[in-house]
């Protein structure tokens, strides 16, 4: 049975598992914070936890195809899923990062995301639906993806 949606975490469920930040300093929604992008205020990467690796293939076009994305501020951009480094790409990316780091997370540029931050906003993953025409991403609820991931059974 195919998926109609997915729960993308904002966070490194890793880090969480370890005790670590759950939001590493260099990646993700803080990719910008590196080293080779320390001059782009706002590069973000919203990256697959293995554990969806399986789910990928069914939800997703097949290779790097490009599709359309729905984002909440009403905007439709192009988008696509790298499978070798699992991140999910937006090509207007300064679309959703305004939305998603300005708007829902209420970030200044350059402002380190951190857990906390997370909790304050009261989101820690998006939701991304698949639709006929086209995906649609929003915000998901505290701790959706923990439960995501309970309710669907994984093969890895």
């Amino acid at each position: 049975m195919e998926q109609n949606f997915i729960i993308i975490p904002l966070y490194s469920p890793v880090s969480k598992a370890y005790g670590d930040e759950p939001v590493p300093k260099f990646t993700q929604l803080n990719r910008w914070n590196s080293l080779w992008t320390r001059t782009v205020s706002d590069v973000i990467a919203l990256t697959f936890p293995i554990l969806l690796d399986g789910l990928k293939p069914q939800f997703f076009p097949d290779g790097e195809k490009i599709f359309n994305c729905l984002l909440p501020c009403g905007s439709i951009v192009r988008a696509h899923v790298c499978y070798d480094c699992r991140n999910f790409y937006v090509h207007s990316s300064n679309l959703l990062e305004d939305w998603l780091l300005r708007k829902v997370l209420d970030l200044a540029p350059k402002e380190l995301l951190t857990y906390d931050k997370l909790r304050e906003a009261g989101v820690d993953s998006l939701k991304i639906i698949k639709e006929q025409e086209c995906y649609r991403m929003a915000t998901a609820e505290w701790n959706a993806y923990e439960k995501f991931i309970q309710e669907k059974p994984f093969t890895i």
